[in-house]
């Protein structure tokens, strides 16, 4: 981009040197205005940089300098008469030329070749000033510009421009140091200015969403105030995001001065909201207060009149329809709790009896895997994992809204690793795999989620190996949550459905004996939700084995988020980790020395 920005400058010095034009004018310089028969050149259009380095690149054709120049008088004798006088005057309507020296080439009052150098300083947009000239010619015509410099400044910035052919010269200045250093150390100021914006925005939204649960299960009081604020906040945030937006190279000063006024408001508005809430709370729970102690006042008249019938009869108190529903639904998700927590229960005791079993059979079997040609084991483990996915929510107040989240499964793992030429230098690992897991242990919320799939490696060492691996796997998961159980009118639903393919590298440490080693692994995923073909989405995975137990981590920073939106309007994608760890033991099905 500075090559063509240097290209085009030359084109334009050589281009402006073609309009020349002779007139008789009045001109108004410091020294008063006079009169003469001057001959006018346009010498140079200059380069223009629109707002310092926000748009790089971009050149204003219509910036430049015009000379005037007298035309030469001679005697019979071909003898230049009088002193030259050359005047500068400043085309650019945006900037102050600080110091501007021309050299020119061309035919002198002689007819012979001449040439001579001009200065000025200070020269205010459209503004004339006659300059000496170091070498005292007149022009009979200009055939060159040869060399040139100029000074400006835009706001704090200086630029220096220089061109020379007889030197060689052909660069460009800003504030002493070369464009592309220049711009890079303005880069990597503004990644980092963005990047503490970014995270005070985070820290904001997580407080706006948090503020949002809140408000979301808070029925039966008037949200107008509370709606407004929300509004207002998605506003700022809406103008925090375009500032944010542009690009590293384009962050003025004034984008990081909007951001920041945006990021006080959403601050403002969030405390706002903080003490809304509050209110709203406190409502709620005097209206509960007040209706609990109808209730039992109506329950004490109920049991009095039930234990003595001439007692006055009960006041009539009638359960409301959706009192009652709620109450119905509370009772169905406990029975559905009840059963989700009944299943875990029973699925990790069989798992973990039988991982005993297998332990058990691991404390025989003492075989280093180095020594093998091939062999065929299995694992068998439980674990936990957050993944992130999209709930659609519903309240009986008719807000709608999608929002991100992150399971909570409970999961049983196990797989096949088919290992052949172990004992080589090369070798390769076949590994199909699945996981099943259940949300359970959490009030009102149950589901089930599903995984499975295949990997293969190939590595290169013994002790140590370089590892080459792919994996795909398909997930799919179901989840519903019924909030009546806790007393809130809330029910949510999630539904995912997707693969995933990843390849990557890792290394592999044999700790010389059976099943023990260390696995640092990283990948990239191609996910298929994601439009963008060239997604960047990285994940990494650790495994440790000490022969009889193993553990295993995987993690996925900025994770995509799977799952249908169904309320896109009030969609806010905040980013989310994957995480799963799980403990699994390993055993030895068939080998082969």
């Amino acid at each position: 981009m500075i090559k063509k920005i240097l290209c085009l400058t030359l084109l334009l010095i050589a281009s402006g040197i073609l309009y020349a034009q002779t007139d008789q004018r009045t001109v108004q310089t410091q020294d008063g205005p006079f009169t003469i028969k001057w001959q006018s050149l346009t010498a140079w259009l200059p380069l223009y940089i629109g707002h310092t380095v926000t748009q790089p690149g971009w050149i204003g054709t219509y910036a430049g300098i015009d000379f005037f120049w007298e035309k030469s008088i001679n005697d019979r004798d071909g003898i230049i008469l009088g002193k030259p006088r050359v005047a500068i005057k400043s085309r650019d309507p945006g900037i102050i030329i600080h110091r501007v020296w021309v050299k020119v080439t061309g035919i002198g009052g002689d007819h012979k070749p001449k040439s001579a150098s001009f200065f000025g300083g200070d020269i205010q947009p459209y503004e004339f000033k006659i300059t000496p000239g170091y070498d005292e010619h007149y022009f009979l015509a200009i055939k060159k510009v040869v060399a040139a410099y100029f000074i400006y400044y835009i706001g704090k910035v200086q630029y220096y421009v220089q061109y020379d052919t007889e030197k060689g010269i052909s660069k460009i200045l800003i504030d002493g140091k070369d464009q592309d250093e220049w711009l890079k150390e303005k880069q990597e100021a503004n990644q980092q200015v963005k990047q503490q914006l970014d995270d005070r925005k985070k820290k904001l939204m997580v407080e706006y969403m948090a503020l949002d649960d809140r408000a979301n299960t808070l029925i039966g009081v008037d949200k107008t105030e509370y709606n407004k604020l929300r509004n207002q906040f998605r506003q700022y945030s809406g103008g925090l995001a375009t500032a944010l937006n542009k690009q590293y190279y384009s962050f003025s000063e004034s984008d990081q001065q909007s951001a920041e006024d945006n990021l006080t408001n959403m601050e403002a508005v969030n405390s706002q909201l903080r003490s809304e809430v509050d209110q709203m709370q406190t409502e709620v729970q005097n209206k509960k207060a007040e209706k609990d102690r109808t209730n039992a006042k109506e329950k004490s008249k109920a049991d009095t009149t039930k234990n003595n019938p001439s007692a006055t009869t009960a006041s009539g108190y009638v359960e409301s329809d959706h009192d009652r529903q709620m109450s119905d639904r509370a009772d169905a998700q406990r029975k559905r709790d009840d059963e989700s927590n009944s299943s875990l229960g029973a699925l990790a005791g069989a798992t973990g009896t039988f991982m005993a079993e297998l332990f058990n059979h691991n404390i025989d079997n003492k075989d280093d895997d180095d020594n093998l040609s091939l062999y065929l084991k299995g694992t068998l483990g439980l674990g936990f994992q957050m993944l992130p996915v999209t709930t659609n929510r519903l309240t009986n107040s008719s807000v709608k809204e999608s929002r991100p989240m992150t399971t909570d499964n409970y999961m049983v793992n196990g797989s096949l690793l088919f290992s052949i030429f172990n004992d080589k230098f090369i070798n390769i690992k076949i590994n199909p795999h699945g996981t099943f897991g259940l949300n359970a242990l959490s009030p009102g919320s149950t589901g089930n989620h599903t995984s499975y799939g295949g990997g293969a490696s190939l590595g290169l060492g013994r002790k140590l190996k370089i590892l080459l691996k792919a994996d795909y796997t398909c997930r799919s998961g179901v989840m519903s949550e019924d909030d009546a159980v806790l007393g809130v009118d809330v029910t949510a639903t999630t539904d995912y459905n997707y693969n995933t393919l990843k390849y990557g590298t890792g290394l592999f440490f044999d700790l010389g004996s059976h099943d023990s080693f260390v696995e640092l692994d990283g990948y990239r995923e191609n996910i298929s939700f994601l439009k963008n073909a060239n997604a960047k989405v990285y994940s990494y995975e650790a495994k440790l084995s000490f022969s009889l137990i193993g553990f295993n981590v995987e993690y996925g920073p900025n994770y995509p988020i799977a799952g249908e939106v169904i309320y896109p309007g009030n969609y806010t994608k905040l980013k989310q980790d994957y995480i799963s760890f799980s403990i699994f033991v390993p055993v030895t099905i068939f080998k082969a020395l």
